[in-house]
C-alpha cells in the first residue's frame, strides 16, 4: 500500500507526514492534537512548547488507556451478552422439543378419546 503524505499545521508550524492512512484521517487526528495544545496555551500562556507537548501526551495517552478500557469492559459486556444468549437459545430448543413431544402426545391422546367415544356409541348403539 502506498503511502499518503499530507501537510498539517500543529502550533503554526507546518509537519509533511506520510502515513497508510487517509489525508482526511491524518488531518483529522492533527486537528484534535492541535486544539489540546491551545488548550494548554490558553491555560497558560507562559508554558513552554516542551512542557505543552508533555502535557498533550500525557492527555491523549490518559484518554487512550481509558478508551482501551472501555472497549475491553465493552468486550467483556458483548461476550456474558453472547454466552446469555446462547443459553436462551438451548433452552428455547428444549422447550421446543418439549413442546412438540407434549403436541405429539396430545394427538395420541385426543385420538384415543376419539376412539372411546366411537366405541361408547357403538356400545350404545349395540345395547339398544
Amino acid at each position: 500500500m502506498s503511502k499518503n503524505r499530507t501537510d498539517v499545521y500543529i502550533c503554526n508550524k507546518k509537519y509533511a507526514l506520510e502515513s497508510d492512512e487517509s489525508s482526511e484521517f491524518i488531518m483529522g487526528v492533527s486537528r484534535v492534537v492541535d486544539k489540546k495544545f491551545q488548550e494548554i496555551f490558553e491555560r497558560d500562556e507562559n508554558i513552554s512548547l516542551m512542557d505543552a507537548a508533555v502535557l498533550v501526551s500525557l492527555e491523549l495517552v490518559s484518554e487512550n488507556v481509558k478508551a482501551a478500557r472501555n472497549l475491553d469492559s465493552m468486550r467483556t459486556q458483548i461476550k456474558a451478552y453472547a454466552d446469555e444468549n446462547n443459553k436462551l437459545k438451548d433452552k428455547i430448543m428444549t422447550m421446543s422439543k418439549k413442546m412438540d413431544d407434549l403436541y405429539d402426545k396430545n394427538k395420541k391422546l385426543q385420538a384415543e378419546v376419539d376412539i372411546n367415544r366411537l366405541k361408547n356409541t357403538i356400545n350404545n348403539m349395540n345395547n339398544r
